[in-house]
């Protein structure tokens, strides 16, 4: 398999990030990671994003399900995250201080209903100054299933040899 060193890491919450990552892994292969937190979030947006914004507030370092398994075998890592409030997701920021990114190659992507890529590379390189943080990549959410040229290009600029 292409790209065995590649680590595919998300959260999705309606599962526009998890599509968009199943898309990624096609075109390059790689392993798949779901991070999801303990603590489900609510299926009500209001309550959801109230969760959400009170968890940023609080330096989000929630409790994660489960671990990545030889994390540091993973040379690359393509970090997948809804972008809420312009940030990446507190299970996002919460798995960025849970493992060691040193010298790791860090590509960001995110999902979003109308507000791109927002702060999320920024976000993404302040929280993991010692990774080199690369060129993001967002989606449209209900798009994921349209974008494989976006994702191709995406990938080949930063880069990602293509299993396709």
């Amino acid at each position: 398999m292409k790209n065995e060193k590649l680590l595919i890491a998300f959260f999705s919450y309606h599962g526009h990030t998890r599509s968009l990552a199943e898309q990624i892994q096609k075109i390059a292969g790689g392993t798949l990671y779901e991070i999801l937190p303990q603590e489900p979030y609510a299926e009500e947006y209001n309550d959801c994003r109230a969760r959400a914004k009170q968890e940023n507030s609080e330096g989000a370092n929630i409790p994660l399900q489960g671990t990545c398994h030889d994390f540091s075998r993973y040379d690359t890592v393509l970090l997948g995250t809804p972008n809420w409030f312009g940030i990446v997701t507190p299970p996002v920021a919460s798995f960025m201080k849970q493992y060691d990114f040193s010298g790791k190659a860090v590509l960001p992507f995110c999902t979003h209903g109308g507000g791109g890529m927002g702060h999320i590379v920024a976000n993404v390189a302040e929280a993991l100054p010692s990774a080199k943080v690369r060129e993001g990549m967002e989606v449209q959410e209900g798009s994921e299933e349209e974008s494989e040229g976006k994702i191709r290009a995406w990938l080949q600029n930063n880069g990602i040899s293509l299993d396709s």
